[in-house]
């Protein structure tokens, strides 16, 4: 009877050991399971459940009391579907989260379970580059000829591309059309192109900004704009704003010896003009020194018409001019219409006219104009003298037709 047990115990022992393993196709399983058939089709998994909605049939991987993942096929109508991975370690089934998902279409998205793209990805994204290939992280080939559909296309609340490099000599982002160009040390962007354009930007949203350049340190440049090769550095076709710097109207751009440009002060407007009040008769000899003038404009208030001084408010180039007009003598005589600087009469500040005699009642006229030189407080004054001949002359003032007109701008 020991016997006999001890054969049956020996027999069950060998059963059980053998029952561990089970094999389809195979009488020598080397795992758990395992299928084994001379063609693709091996193995089928089938929910009989019509295929719908998140219907669904997956393979599960568990632990011990953990599940650690799955892989799944998950219905998104009752003719499509998508074929999901999922990951994290978790007691409860249904708490794995879907990582990697493939549509039908074959758009494959991470972390996002409808893809709409190639590739759509949702989260952070990271691409290590650690050589020794001579090759870029990220290479976007795109072969369509059309403005609005671009190699890469981002858009986001905040910044579509941050772009930068640890080394001294490497460039954040280069894009290039033809020659790679060296790359410029320090430089977040580098474009080149041979045949097109560097870079295009174009914003149609009102009050838009098609290109912003921003710098937070006084040391850094935001925005530059150069050509070496004595072409255009910048071509614009519409208004130009330059903010800032003292930006207000009125204001004129000026640099200073670096050429840093800042807003200033286009300066006060200066200009006068004023006229004789009345005649004047000049007889042999006489001096007028010009006074009493009635003015006709004043900006700037640098002309005291009173006095017929002109006061320079500010150093610069100006512009006197004195037109008069007279009655002809009816004898030969010579006069001159002199300017005073600080009140001395310089070369070149005084100019004689020769009149010829003429009929009673005659009139006739000459002009002159001359360029100052003046540093702020210089004063200017006008005179007429009679130098020679016996005839009369009479300055025509505003009680007739013609007169006789002082006037002056600042270039």
């Amino acid at each position: 009877m020991k016997q006999l047990l001890s054969f049956l115990s020996f027999v069950l022992l060998n059963y059980i050991s053998l029952g561990q393993k089970v094999g389809v196709g195979t009488n020598l399983p080397e795992m758990a399971l395992e299928v084994k058939a001379s063609d693709s089709a091996v193995l089928q998994l089938n929910n009989s459940t019509a295929l719908d909605e998140n219907v669904a049939a997956g393979v599960y991987f568990k632990n011990g009391a953990y599940y650690t993942g799955a892989i799944k096929t998950i219905g998104l109508s009752a003719n499509t579907a998508r074929l999901g991975f999922f990951t994290y370690a978790t007691p409860e089934l249904f708490d794995l989260r879907e990582r990697l998902s493939i549509s039908d279409g074959g758009f494959v998205g991470i972390n996002n379970p409808l893809p709409t793209s190639t590739l759509h990805l949702n989260g952070y994204q990271k691409i290590d580059n650690t050589g020794p290939f001579t090759k870029p992280g990220l290479d976007v080939n795109s072969t369509i000829v059309a403005i609005n559909v671009p190699g890469i296309n981002v858009q986001s609340a905040s910044s579509g591309i941050i772009s930068g490099t640890s080394n001294s000599t490497g460039a954040g982002l280069m894009a290039w059309n033809g020659q790679l160009p060296a790359i410029q040390a320090g430089t977040a962007i580098t474009a080149h192109s041979t045949n097109g354009n560097a870079i295009y930007a174009q914003s149609i949203k009102t009050n838009g900004i098609s290109v912003l350049g921003n710098s937070t340190q006084p040391s850094v440049t935001a925005g530059r704009f150069q050509n070496s090769g004595g072409g255009k550095a910048l071509v614009t076709n519409g208004v130009v704003q330059i903010e800032g710097q003292g930006a207000a109207a009125g204001r004129v751009l000026t640099s200073d010896a670096g050429g840093n440009a800042t807003w200033q002060d286009a300066g006060t407007k200066v200009a006068f003009r004023g006229y004789l009040p009345d005649n004047f008769v000049m007889n042999p000899g006489s001096i007028l020194p010009v006074s009493g003038v009635t003015e006709l404009a004043n900006d700037g208030n640098a002309f005291n018409a009173n006095a017929g001084e002109f006061i320079a408010p500010a150093n610069g180039w100006y512009q006197f001019t004195v037109n008069t007009e007279f009655v002809v003598p009816t004898a030969a005589m010579r006069f001159a219409i002199d300017f005073l600087r600080n009140g001395l009469a310089y070369a070149g500040s005084s100019y004689q006219f020769q009149v010829a005699a003429g009929t009673a009642g005659q009139q006739d006229a000459r002009g002159v104009t001359q360029l100052f030189k003046l540093n702020a407080g210089d004063n200017i004054t006008f005179r007429f003298r009679h130098l020679g001949g016996t005839g009369t002359i009479t300055l025509i003032g505003h009680s007739q037709i013609a007169t006789t007109i002082f006037q002056c701008v600042k270039l």
